[in-house]
């Protein structure tokens, strides 16, 4: 141990577990897929790490996930049912490339446009919640001409979901301007019917 933590999660979690399983090489002392006992450090870490982030989500977001019948995947999934309530999609000409410490719709400070947003039904199924904001190009044209970052914005005003374009998407000659913001839950059982060796 380093005695700093973030240093050790790194350490651990990219360096002895995720390189060695997804960049085995020879002389590296790759985990291989039906070794069991490294297939024990790894769920041990897993399970490890979940935990953590689980005290983490309740400590940091005030978030909850009940055991029982209730899911990590369902809990999850309320939790952004809720937050879509009374969200509105943001956008702005600006194109500034998203990061993780962005805080503002338009870092440059260039115009932007908030619409209600409201559930949408994602085609793809129950796996996914997604949202839609729409209106009619000739009532925001004027204000922004063009799409470089779009957000979901919470109720509180902070941002959400977030995307940059890095680049300018102009809205001339459109009729109508649809947002959409959509994510899966990957409960237990989609995990494993992706990711089983």
């Amino acid at each position: 141990m380093s005695g700093s933590p973030v240093h050790d999660i790194y350490d651990e979690l990219h360096n002895r577990i995720r390189n060695q399983v997804f960049h085995a090489k020879e002389g590296r002392a790759p985990f291989l897929p039906q070794d069991l006992s490294r297939r024990s450090q790894v769920l041990e870490a897993k399970q490890r790490y979940s935990r953590l982030y689980l005290a983490l989500a309740s400590s940091v977001f005030g978030a909850s996930f009940p055991t029982g019948g209730t899911t990590l995947a369902t809990a999850a999934k309320r939790v952004m049912a809720e937050a879509a309530n009374g969200a509105s999609i943001g956008f702005t000409s600006d194109p500034t490339p998203a990061t993780a410490t962005d805080s503002t719709l338009s870092p440059s400070g260039e115009p932007t446009v908030m619409l209600p947003a409201r559930k949408y039904a994602d085609p793809r199924g129950s796996d996914y919640e997604a949202v839609i904001a729409e209106a009619r190009v000739d009532d925001l044209i004027h204000q922004v001409p063009s799409v470089g970052r779009i957000a979901t914005i919470m109720p509180s005003g902070e941002i959400g979901m977030y995307e940059s374009l890095e680049g300018r998407f102009g809205l001339e000659g459109f009729d109508q301007c649809q947002f959409v913001f959509s994510h899966q839950i990957a409960g237990y059982d989609i995990r494993r019917s992706k990711y089983a060796s």
